[in-house]
Formats: structure tokens, C-alpha cells, sequence
């Protein structure tokens, strides 16, 4: 999760951030076994959480989390709560050509010059070869008051990230949407916005999470069928819409 989205616990995690864990890990299932052991680099890695999960994944060999919003007493204190983790809150420590597996996973939308930052990250942290996994949220026309909390300079269609990542000079291998179950909701809610604009930012990002685990279970169920379904018709060569735009790519020699 973001860091401005952070509660004061994160021990009930929201099923969004679980089924979007689920998708990674079948988004990652696409890379070829001859990639050999990653090292991983997680992007904005917020809370951490992403990081954690994967690093118990048996093809990791070592994962380092860098989110510049990070105080150094936190990323100290959660570096040494996972041995297995490293957290950085700067990216003057980080290994230069060395990370062959790169996350950014909802970053790019709280960029402004986003192919710029792309292209840096790709030239200077990725090996040649590498893989990175970026996942943006969906469509302009749902941009609104999450998107104004979340600080987020803009939304995304596939066709729009694909086009940041051929300015970075990467090989996109596979792309696609996420969360169509909850499409319609958003497109509801954005439209009420419009008429009704809300006079107070709210935090209602996942950290904000307060249901029991019968809500959690029964909504995360759902989220992870979503991702199933749209996992296997991608593969397929169909494509539905969702909320957020993925793709995997690849590092050009």
C-alpha cells in the first residue's frame, strides 16, 4: 500500500492488495524458467508488503524495496523486522545494472514525466535482460477524488503505458487489465462525483480497511476469480477492462 494510505495497522490487509499479490505472482508465472534466481527491486515500495510476500517466492535470491517517502527509522526498522528484505529510502544505495526483476507497481501515475523517470530506472538499475512488471490504474475518464488523494497526476489506457514503455526501450511481452469486477462501481462512483464533487479528501484507499475477515474472505474470493478469469482470456488473446493497466516487459540488449 502507499504510504499516504497508511493506518495506524496494517495487520487486516484490504482484498485488493491480496488478489493484486495473486495476480503478480501469475503475471511472474510468464517469465521463462532460464531466468535463472531474481533480484528483485520493488519499486515505490510503499509499506513493504509486496516486497515481504515475494521474497519468500523459492526463484528469489534477494529483494530490495526503495521508496523515497520512507523515513530512514522506518525503513530500518522494517529492513530488520524481514531479513530477507532490504528497505531504502533513497536510491543512491542501490546497485547500479544489477536488479534482473524490477516492480513498479502503481508508480508511474505519481510521476509527472513518467517516460523520463521510466527510461532512468530501466538505463541505470535494470540488467541486461532484465524483466520489470508495471501496473498503472485504468482509464482517463475515471480520474476523481481518489485519484486527487492518492496524488496521482494521471490514469491510464493500455494503449497509453504501452506507448511509455517503447520510449524506454523496452519489450513489452504481455499486457492486460485487472479488476473488471469493480469497473462498474468506479465508473458509478467518478460519475456521482461529478455532480455531487465531495468537499473533504477522505482517505478511502485500501489502508483505510475496517472489515471483518467473513467481508475480507468473501471479497477477496471474488477479486481473485476476476484475476483468474482475466489471466486465462489474456492468454487467450481477449482482453476485458478493468481498473488497472499491467504489462510485463523485458530489457532490450
Amino acid at each position: 500500500m502507499d504510504l499516504c494510505e497508511r493506518d495506524n495497522s496494517t495487520a487486516n490487509r484490504h482484498p485488493w492488495e491480496l488478489s493484486r499479490l495473486k495476480a503478480l505472482r501469475s503475471i511472474l508465472d510468464r517469465i521463462p524458467a532460464g531466468a535463472g534466481e531474481y533480484r528483485v527491486l520493488d519499486v515505490g515500495c510503499g509499506d513493504g508488503f509486496i516486497s515481504r510476500e515475494i521474497s519468500r517466492d523459492h526463484r528469489v535470491r534477494s529483494i530490495t524495496g526503495v521508496d523515497i517517502h520512507l523515513s530512514g527509522e522506518q525503513a530500518a526498522e522494517m529492513g530488520s523486522a524481514e531479513g530477507e528484505v532490504t528497505f531504502r529510502n533513497s536510491y543512491d544505495d542501490l546497485m547500479r545494472n544489477y536488479y534482473n526483476l524490477v516492480f513498479l507497481l502503481d508508480v508511474l501515475e505519481h510521476v509527472e514525466q513518467d517516460r523520463e523517470v521510466l527510461l532512468d530506472i530501466v538505463r541505470t538499475y535494470v540488467a541486461e535482460g532484465g524483466y520489470l512488471v508495471v501496473t498503472v490504474p485504468a482509464y482517463p475518464f475515471l480520474f476523481g477524488s481518489h485519484d486527487r488523494f492518492m496524488k496521482h497526476f494521471r490514469r491510464y489506457t493500455r494503449k497509453d503505458l504501452l506507448e511509455v514503455i517503447h520510449c524506454a526501450d523496452l519489450e513489452c511481452l504481455s499486457s492486460g487489465y485487472l479488476f473488471f469486477s469493480l469497473l462498474a462501481t468506479r465508473v458509478l462512483s467518478t460519475s456521482f462525483e461529478k455532480w455531487f464533487p465531495p468537499k473533504v479528501a477522505r482517505n478511502r484507499g485500501v489502508g483505510s480497511w475496517k472489515h471483518g475477515t467473513i467481508v475480507t474472505k468473501a471479497l477477496e474470493f471474488l477479486l481473485n476469480t476476476d484475476v483468474r478469469l482475466e489471466m486465462f482470456l489474456n492468454r487467450a488473446g481477449l482482453t476485458l477492462p478493468g481498473l488497472t493497466v499491467w504489462a510485463l516487459c523485458k530489457k532490450q540488449r
